[in-house]
């Protein structure tokens, strides 16, 4: 209805007036569809506002909300690429294409969806204090947004980088050329500040004190993003690697000539420079990240008095294992003192005081149900990342992937492909 509104301003379109009538099922569509919005809307917002805790600490409002402002940031940031590239071609003396109308109606749409759940986002908020579900909603949101920002700004950079290149190195400056050059220009300032603001706001959320910081930094969905983007450098530079050599070999051996090899290797070098500052930058993070979380847990694991039971031998093992692992670690024979108590059954069974971390060794007569007997070496290992999680505050768990952490992967891992997938074949394409 609005693409038609819009039509009905100006001269007629380019397409012809066939297109300018609105479909017979527009309106019928827009009705129905906003009543059942609607009315499910404001049943949600009514839940939100009872008293119910399981409702305020959904993760799942939290997902929708997300969602479609995602939706709506997406439809509004590719219109606005639309309409940069047909500034950039009418500034290249390209002839233009289509009409700002349709464009301008994403914009419209995009910004009303985004602006609209941003603000009940927003109020929610500054109602309720934030549960650990929706954080990793909020992260893998933002996350998103700023993984999606920065494809488009690389593959934008890149594609000016590969045009100019092209031109320095004698191609005549045809449409072609020039039509890619607008879109790539299009693409690396719609894409810059995508990027930019949402990877502002995780980084103004790590400087958080305490908990709140330390919780964002160490969040799985980080990690995913930082090797995601890893693995794409990585991938792109051995790309443009491979193209090189093989492009020195085949003049060695006769099969090309030097008749434009500047600027094809040229555009291989530019492609793998990017590559590595999006490596080095990001690989910078990671190493800070995990240096940060190995100093916070170094610190609170001195002030935690640790006392191991149960057999002598195998005590002696364990103490052993640990120490070596965190030589910080108060290590204490008074179990009575000990804040966590480590052990097998049999020597952990009469401890009456301080957490106890119960260790599934082999006995003569017994069973471990859901589990098998470990061994020192493996014991030890699983006993500090038990430790690493209570002075974290968090939960014993297992090395299991919860449902959150899976779903986290997938989509991730989706968007890793999607980007590095495309981003390969653009580079030897510019390449070729």
């Amino acid at each position: 209805m609005l693409q038609w509104l819009l039509y009905q301003i100006g001269t007629t379109d380019w397409r012809g007036t066939d297109n300018l009538a609105i479909p017979a099922d527009t309106i019928p569509g827009v009705i129905i569809w906003a009543i059942a919005w609607v009315m499910m809307w404001r049943q949600a917002q009514q839940c939100f506002a009872s008293d119910d805790e399981a409702e305020r600490e959904s993760a799942l409002r939290k997902l929708y909300l997300y969602v479609v402002i995602f939706s709506g940031i997406a439809t509004a940031v590719a219109s606005a690429t639309f309409i940069l590239a047909g500034f950039f071609r009418s500034l290249l003396d390209l002839p233009s294409q289509g009409t700002l109308r349709d464009p301008l109606t994403g914009i419209i749409i995009g910004t009303l969806l985004w602006g609209y759940h941003a603000y009940i986002l927003h109020k929610d908020e500054a109602i309720i204090q934030e549960q650990p579900q929706q954080a990793s909603v909020r992260r893998l949101y933002y996350y998103l947004i700023a993984g999606v920002g920065l494809g488009d700004f690389l593959l934008g950079f890149g594609g000016i980088i590969s045009d100019g290149i092209r031109a320095i190195g004698g191609e005549a400056f045809a449409n072609d050329l020039r039509e890619q050059l607008a879109w790539s220009a299009a693409a690396f300032i719609a894409g810059l500040p995508v990027w930019l603001i949402p990877w502002w706001q995780i980084e103004q959320a790590i400087r958080l004190p305490d908990e709140i910081g330390d919780a964002e930094q160490r969040s799985q969905v980080r990690k995913i993003y930082l090797y995601v983007y890893l693995f794409a450098a990585t991938m792109a530079a051995l790309s443009g690697a491979v193209y090189t050599v093989s492009q020195v070999i085949e003049l060695i051996l006769g099969s090309r000539t030097v008749d434009g090899l500047v600027s094809d290797v040229g555009q291989a070098i530019a492609f793998m420079l990017i590559a590595v500052a999006v490596w080095v930058y990001h690989g910078r993070i990671l190493r800070s990240d995990n240096r940060q979380m190995e100093h916070i847990e170094l610190m609170q694991l001195q002030s935690l008095r640790v006392a191991v039971v149960g057999d002598p031998a195998f005590a002696e093992a364990v103490q052993a294992g640990l120490q070596a692992i965190f030589p910080a670690l108060l290590l204490t024979t008074a179990v009575n003192e000990a804040d966590v108590v480590v052990g097998d059954w049999q020597g952990i069974q009469a401890t009456v005081v301080g957490r106890k971390l119960i260790i599934p060794t082999a006995v003569a007569g017994m069973d471990w149900v859901g589990t098998t007997p470990v061994s020192v070496s493996t014991a030890v290992n699983l006993t500090a990342d038990a430790l690493k999680q209570i002075t974290r505050g968090e939960p014993i768990q297992s090395t299991s992937l919860g449902f959150g952490q899976i779903l986290g992967y997938v989509v991730l891992g989706m968007i890793g492909f999607g980007i590095t997938v495309p981003l390969i074949i653009f580079l030897i394409e510019q390449m070729m």
